[in-house]
């Protein structure tokens, strides 16, 4: 009933109805007009038949051309929305983070879930090119000139908008902007119960989408977004996603939690699965840990229950390529990643993560060729610093200590407090005969972080980089480490 309402609404919107209705009157009339004709001259009795006829067959081509004729020339909506049609160039839309209203963390992070879902639904659910969630939120906290974002991102159309969370109550507000001249295209405000969450974001979509033109069955949108039914379950997930932003080992045991209590509140929810399976492949990553360690072992579990959950959703398919590649299974996570790409090819975090698949299989000139794709997809993309930390790497896999260092520095001119970038700096500034810039590299990660001794920084580098490289960047580390502690 929904899609056949949707299928109404839409012929409405372009004028067919009403034209089909205006036939109807016209052909009635002239129908009477004959038949009043037909007396008055004495007409035999087929002509009422053959009037008929002509009438009713006439009906189908007006129907055709109304579709055609009106949806082509219909004022509703935006230029480049009326003739994507012809032009077959679908609207490019960034979604900027919604401003947060109650300035409490636990909203922050409420107000990030919402964004990274809005993305995501629309990527998959519209004729709509969508900006990646990585550039988009590189304006978080800033109240940017709409144009200026739209120049930056490519994006003709920018929806902004803020949340208020209050109790068990819910506002949002969202306003659709056309870039190029300021214009508001649509606004709308929803002020619901918490519980409608899910409803607002179908209603958020559903909204931009009309007001581009797009075509959304919301039947459809339940269905592809393989989201649970629980805002509570959906609310511990985006907390997990929001510590391993940017992970530390002291932060990922929390990440872990809050996907366990997302679990444990939906047992068929695939994104917290997936969720958990990333922040156990990510520990796995950083302490260093052999193949078939703990970690692994239930980040691999985890990530094939989010498989079975939703084996079509290219969010889960993006994690899964990660997280799988993180923890020494490139080859499975491979055609996962490629699968993510053509189910949404304008998420540039996709191509990074196919990036680290190509990388643990060795292939460092193809994974170099997928993170510079992300970068041009997303040049103010949040995940640039730890991507630059992997570009390092695939050069010193290529023997290219250089190259790896110029990698390395980029990393941490980012982001200073990037710990693993100032590890393989130091590595890698000792590569290229520099031991005294590598010892400057250690004495800032010890200023960050002088909890752990050598050897814990050593053992995750070498399996970082793989065997042989990896033990030679490890080797050319304690020789800066040394060197610090010497100066």
């Amino acid at each position: 009933m929904g899609a056949f309402a949707n299928y109404l609404k839409r012929l409405w919107g372009k004028g067919v109805i009403q034209v089909a209705l205006i036939y109807v009157a016209v052909a009635v009339g002239l129908f009477e007009a004959a038949g009043a004709i037909k007396a008055r001259w004495g007409l035999p009795g087929w002509v009422d038949q053959v009037g008929l006829a002509v009438l009713v067959a006439g009906f189908l081509p007006v129907f055709f051309l109304a579709w055609n004729l009106r949806g082509a020339g219909s004022d509703i909506g935006p230029p480049e929305a009326r003739n994507r049609r012809n032009t077959g160039k679908a609207p490019t839309v960034a979604v900027l983070p919604f401003a947060n209203l109650s300035r409490e963390e636990e909203d922050e992070i409420f107000a990030d879930g919402l964004l990274e879902d809005l993305i995501t639904i629309l990527s998959m659910n519209t004729g709509l090119v969508v900006i990646s969630r990585s550039s988009s939120f590189a304006y978080k906290g800033q109240s940017p000139d709409i144009r200026e974002v739209g120049a930056d991102l490519g994006a003709r159309f920018v929806l902004e908008g803020s949340v208020r969370r209050g109790g068990e109550r819910l506002r949002i507000t969202a306003q659709l902007i056309d870039s190029t001249t300021g214009a508001h295209l649509w606004a709308e405000q929803y002020d619901r119960p918490l519980e409608d969450l899910f409803k607002v974001q179908d209603d958020l979509v559903c909204g931009i989408a009309a007001a581009l033109d797009a075509e959304v069955d919301r039947a459809e949108l339940a269905r592809l977004r393989h989201e649970t039914d629980s805002v509570s379950a959906w609310a511990e997930a985006v907390r997990s996603s929001w510590l391993h932003e940017r992970p530390s080992l002291a932060q990922l045991p929390r990440a872990m939690a809050h996907a366990r209590k997302a679990i444990a509140l939906d047992p068929e929810y695939a994104l917290a699965y997936a969720r958990l399976g990333l922040a156990h492949a990510t520990a796995h990553q950083m302490t260093g840990e052999a193949k078939d360690g703990e970690n692994g072992r239930i980040a691999y579990e985890n990530i094939h229950k989010a498989l079975a959950l939703a084996p079509n959703d290219a969010r889960i398919l993006g994690i899964a390529c990660s997280s799988l590649s993180h923890i020494g299974y490139a080859d499975e996570a491979l055609p996962l990643g490629l699968r993510a790409l053509k189910l949404n090819p304008h998420e540039a975090t996709i191509y990074g993560s196919v990036g680290n698949a190509f990388l643990r299989a060795r292939n460092s000139e193809k994974a170099l060729q997928y993170y510079a794709v992300e970068e041009r997809l997303a040049p103010k993309s949040i995940w640039l610093n730890p991507r630059y930390l992997y570009r390092g790497i695939a050069y010193l896999q290529m023997r290219d200590p250089e190259k790896a260092a110029a990698a390395f520095t980029r990393a941490v001119t980012g982001d200073p407090s990037f710990e693993q970038g100032w590890l393989a700096l130091a590595a890698a500034e000792v590569l290229k005969g520099d031991v005294a810039a590598g010892a400057r590299a250690v004495k800032k990660l010890r200023a960050l972080n002088d909890t752990l001794p050598m050897e814990a920084w050593a053992r995750p580098l070498a399996a970082g980089i793989q065997a042989p490289e990896g033990q030679e960047t490890a080797e050319a580390f304690r020789r800066a480490w040394a060197a610090a502690e010497a100066g």
